[in-house]
């Protein structure tokens, strides 16, 4: 979530620790500015390479796809991950 200080070091900490881990991540701001709303939120997914896949009012949904892991045969392993995604 996005507070009332906006954007700051500590909310690209978080979002880059959430989006290494989960992939697709929901995030709040706490305004009711549209305009600063939609420029924070695509800050967000620029600073961190990430795409903007959903927005509606305050909430917005970004996905940035995990590297494969070191030793993580391509084929196999993604499909399985795939297949608990579901």
């Amino acid at each position: 979530m996005v507070g009332q200080a906006g954007v700051t070091a500590a909310v690209g900490e978080a979002l880059e620790e959430a989006l290494e881990v989960h992939e697709l991540v929901k995030v709040r701001i706490a305004t009711d500015d549209r305009d600063y709303c939609k420029a924070a939120v695509d800050s967000l997914a620029r600073d961190h390479a990430a795409a903007v896949v959903s927005r509606i009012g305050r909430t917005a949904l970004l996905y940035r796809e995990r590297p494969e892991e070191e030793g993580e045969g391509g084929g196999e392993a993604k499909a399985n991950r795939s297949k608990r995604a579901k």
